[in-house]
């Protein structure tokens, strides 16, 4: 789709590959994120998205980790680590 890519971070599991999965079936590019790369990229492939890898909780890695990522139409933040959410 051309109103930009979809970017779900914590994707690679739960909601946030339903919400990643739902999207690709739509038709939109996606971009599903997990602190984990290799997680994420099989995640990822298994759905037909693009897997990143960066941590909420190291900000400052998280610019270069979406320099792939182009304009941006749809932001899920469905990371979370249930009573022990340091972000």
């Amino acid at each position: 789709m051309s109103d930009g890519s979809v970017v779900v971070v914590g994707g690679t599991e739960g909601l946030g590959l339903e919400i990643a999965r739902r999207y690709v079936e739509l038709g939109h590019e996606v971009f599903l994120t997990g602190r984990d790369r290799a997680k994420a990229e099989a995640a990822a492939a298994g759905i037909g998205a693009k897997g990143l890898a960066f941590d909420l909780s190291r900000p400052e890695t998280i610019a270069e980790a979406l320099s792939p990522v182009g304009a941006v139409s749809r932001l899920v933040l469905s990371a979370i680590a249930r009573d022990n959410n340091p972000v």
